[in-house]
């Protein structure tokens, strides 16, 4: 299996922290691509929300159309021939986004690590950080890593694109 990237979206859909270790086909536009992918994700989410039973009275009435709706979703992960993506949301609306070749199995546990081990310690502990701006902590980095170092089942299949590479496409939130 192979990791490809890695995405954090607040719950108004702005990415806040963007990271790519073997992505097959470079990106040309960033930020277009991460827009695209709440997009899609706000999608799936509202045809999840359209799809439960009518009798779930956990689920907002009224939801402004510029924030994620809330409520519960069922929607884990999507599969292509060529990705898959995996998805978990936290208590706060956080959506914390894996995409990994399409033979990859269920990763919601490695994303709630990653919001355990990365997120909560690096970024809510740190009384530097400012909720809903992008993540710059090395820390954050480093943890990330090291929670999808232990999906590498060969050394090949952990390789993070050159810090060049990474400052080249735009996002701020790749900057460490």
């Amino acid at each position: 299996m192979q990791v490809y990237n890695f995405y954090l979206f607040s719950r108004h859909g702005t990415c806040l922290y963007y990271r790519e270790w073997q992505r097959t086909r470079p990106g040309s536009d960033t930020q277009q691509e991460q827009q695209n992918l709440i997009g899609l994700l706000f999608a799936v989410k509202q045809l999840c929300r359209s799809l439960a039973p009518a009798n779930d009275d956990s689920l907002p009435i009224d939801t402004a159309t510029r924030y994620m709706p809330r409520g519960p979703s069922n929607f884990c992960s999507y599969s292509t021939e060529k990705y898959q993506l995996h998805c978990f949301e936290s208590s706060t609306g956080l959506r914390f986004v894996l995409t990994t070749s399409p033979t990859a199995s269920d990763l919601t546990r490695i994303l709630q690590r990653v919001y355990r081990e990365a997120y909560v310690e690096c970024a809510i502990r740190n009384p530097l950080y400012t909720l809903g701006t992008s993540i710059v902590s090395e820390s954050f980095r480093k943890r990330l890593d090291s929670v999808i170092r232990t999906l590498a089942v060969e050394s090949t299949v952990f390789r993070p694109a050159s810090e060049k590479a990474l400052r080249g496409n735009g996002s701020p939130a790749t900057k460490s």
